[in-house]
């Protein structure tokens, strides 16, 4: 148990006892106010120690037991006499307990208590030839009494009788004893019997009933007086009420458990702290080391105890701690001081803040220093990796030929790219803080302010539509956008992102389509009569065999066609787009496990995952899975049944064997990119963890979102 200088010092609070606690190990000794007046002095000593005060018959044998107290610890109990600087000679009852400090030197604590009027009528009973006892005895404070040769009262001072408030004769013999307590009476009564068939001093502590009927502990001195011949002839003795004394040493003992149970409970929230603790002495050696420290430093806590700072620390750790020195040596709290260091172990670049506190003896000098050491170099990677993120992925909204605006829920832009600005025909500084609808032709301004109405409503999550921009030159701009909301961390509507798609050239294809559409006719009644043509063939030349050979040549036309339908990318498969996407890394075909439904996207929907299959892609290559020569990543995706019978689309990113992964300590760009935009695009959700063993993504939404259905 630590000890507890308020629950010593303060605590006691009884005349005549007084609190001290001695550390050997500092040469201090700390005082109460109750001891300095006990000891006669008027102020508080600073640093005088017991043996000036000692009576010169007595200081020897204190001594002798001082050190043996020391060398055993634990409790203890001891009488000696004081001379006060008035030269009064009080009897001092010394009891406490030795214990270890954190550098497991001895401290000394307990209570001296002024026994002298216990003494007192010992010392008279010594004499009683040379006063009159009677006078002496009524004088007294103690409840004093006497018997004869055999043990047997035939005295009772005035003061027990008004204590016990009985007659006398009801008293006399060994009626007394019916006044003391039940649970104390036996051994009193065993006691007395030994000490008075064996002519011994006697020294009991009992209680004793008061004539209201209240209990209080009394300490009984009895003393044999003997004739010339060495033959008892009386017995002297007396009571001292010692209640006060007994509930001091109760309430110090209940401080005591107090302060152990609190000890036990500071001690484990010590070694359960997420961070290292650390208690310097003035010298820099470790006094204290928590758990965490210990692993820190990569050494157990008990190597490191009495060892200075660069018997342990890097050369780094050490100078940053020497600089710092003056400053807390002039009491000066340290906080928030980075550390950059290497750890000795893995030699990973570590960084910590350290924070410093001096603390000071009951003097108010300095006597330690305590630390706290926090291990921030995740925290610090992931704040450089989010740093890189942001960076690439503004990199990516910068330079994207696609369109990007983001509004606020009134339609009025909080930024625009540069491919948006460009097909607005104004520059990106100068469209912030107004609204969309100042650029939109006249004719179609009502239904996209109604179609964003319903959409910050809640009404729908995404929509798609075609209108006109009006240039500040004059010109109009045919726009393709996919609208939908961006979500703050709760889930609440902040933000409209709108992506854009210049449709003015494929407006005038559409003209041109009106024309084609009558060559695409004549086609189609070739096709149908080369069908025709081959079946009669067929069937003419191959009669045997006419289904299996016509069902081949179709399928000849058929990827003809095909092959046709690819480039003009209408639409793509997810894994046409993921090649596409991870094309550029190389040599990833077996590393990079696609597997799934051959599914074909939307146009919309390619450019939504094809962006997030970048972001993905280039965090695995630099920080997961594909970072190093081990990991691997496996890409499912289905079309599928939900409880409802709806169509759903599900696609799965799962990247395995790369380096521990630990989330970011906030989301930036790319973020926003892979979780809200692909929510809002898409309708769905979206789950986006990052597990120790792995980054995983998934995406279900409804296949009417993303699958070209039908």
């Amino acid at each position: 148990m630590q000890f507890n200088q308020n629950l010593c010092i303060e605590n006691i609070r009884l005349p005549g006892i007084g609190a001290y606690q001695w550390r050997f190990a500092e040469q201090r000794l700390i005082w109460s106010e109750e001891l300095a007046r006990l000891y006669g002095l008027d102020a508080l000593p600073d640093g005088v120690e017991f043996d000036a005060f000692i009576h010169p018959d007595d200081r020897q044998a204190v001594a002798l037991a001082t050190r043996a107290l020391l060398a055993a610890g634990g409790p203890f109990a001891r009488e000696f006499r004081i001379v006060r600087p008035d030269g009064a000679i009080r009897h001092i009852h010394d009891r406490g307990v030795v214990e270890r400090g954190t550098d497991r030197s001895p401290i000394l604590q307990g209570v001296h208590i002024d026994v002298t009027t216990q003494r007192r009528p010992l010392a008279v009973a010594r004499d009683l030839s040379t006063i009159d006892f009677r006078e002496v005895a009524e004088s007294l404070p103690q409840l004093v009494w006497t018997c004869d040769s055999t043990g047997a009262c035939d005295y009772l001072s005035p003061q027990w009788l008004a204590y016990t408030g009985a007659p006398e004769a009801e008293q006399l013999g060994y009626g007394w004893q019916d006044r003391l307590h039940p649970d104390d009476r036996e051994r009193a009564a065993t006691r007395w019997r030994e000490a008075a068939g064996n002519g011994l001093n006697l020294a009991v502590e009992f209680r004793i009933r008061r004539h209201d009927g209240a209990y209080r502990w009394f300490r009984t001195l009895a003393v044999p007086l003997r004739d010339a011949s060495g033959r008892i002839r009386k017995w002297f003795g007396s009571n001292t009420d010692i209640e006060d004394l007994k509930r001091a040493e109760a309430a110090l003992r209940a401080s005591e458990a107090s302060a152990s149970a609190r000890a036990r409970e500071v001690e484990a929230l010590y070694n359960a702290a997420p961070i290292g603790i650390v208690l310097f002495d003035r010298d820099f050696r470790f006094v204290r080391v928590n758990e965490r420290l210990a692993e820190i430093n990569h050494k157990p806590a008990a190597e490191m105890i009495g060892k200075r700072a660069e018997e342990v620390l890097s050369d780094v750790t050490v100078e940053t701690l020497r600089a710092l020195e003056p400053r807390l040596a002039r009491g000066e709290a340290i906080e928030g001081t980075e550390v950059e260091d290497i750890d000795p172990v893995s030699g990973r670049p570590m960084t910590f803040v350290v924070n410093y506190r001096p603390q000071r003896g009951p003097d108010g000098a300095v006597t330690h220093f305590l630390g706290t050491v926090q291990d921030i170099s995740g925290r610090k990677r992931a704040e450089e990796a989010l740093a890189e993120s942001e960076a690439r992925f503004r990199g990516v909204f910068e330079n994207a030929a696609t369109g990007i605006s983001i509004a606020d829920l009134d339609g009025r832009y909080v930024s625009c790219n540069p491919a948006y600005a460009a097909m607005v025909g104004r520059r990106a500084e100068d469209l912030v803080g107004r609204s969309f609808a100042e650029f939109l032709h006249p004719e179609d301004r009502p239904e996209k302010i109604a179609e964003m109405a319903k959409l910050v409503a809640g009404e729908r999550s995404a929509f798609e539509i075609d209108n006109r921009y009006l240039r500040e030159n004059g010109e109009v701009l045919w726009a393709r956008k996919h609208v939908s909301l961006l979500r703050d961390a709760r889930g609440r509507p902040s933000h409209v992102i709108t992506l854009v798609t210049d449709m003015s050239e494929h407006k005038r294809h559409e003209a041109q389509q009106q024309v084609l559409l009558h060559e695409i006719n004549h086609r189609a009644k070739n096709s149908l009569a080369l069908i025709q043509s081959v079946a009669r063939q067929t069937a003419a030349r191959s009669p045997g065999d006419f289904l299996q050979r016509f069902e081949q040549r179709l399928q000849a036309i058929a990827a003809a066609q095909d092959l046709l339908v690819r480039h003009d990318w209408r639409e793509v498969t997810v894994k046409d787009l993921l090649a596409s996407q991870l094309a550029h890394f190389g040599g990833l075909d077996e590393r990079v496990r696609a597997k799934g439904d051959e599914v074909a996207v939307t146009a919309s929907a390619a450019q939504t995952l094809g962006m997030a299959f970048h972001e993905l892609a280039t965090n695995a290559a630099k920080y997961g899975a594909l970072s190093n020569e081990a990991g691997w990543i496996d890409v499912v995706w289905a079309l599928e049944r939900n409880r409802d019978g709806e169509s759903i689309f599900r696609l799965e990113w799962t990247e395995r064997g790369g380096p521990p992964v630990s989330p970011p300590a906030t989301r930036g760009f790319g973020s926003i990119l892979v979780e809200r935009l692909v929510r809002s695009a898409l309708g769905g959700e979206v789950e986006y963890r990052f597990a120790e063993e792995g980054v995983s993504w998934r995406l279900r939404c409804p296949a009417a979102s993303a699958a070209m259905m039908g």
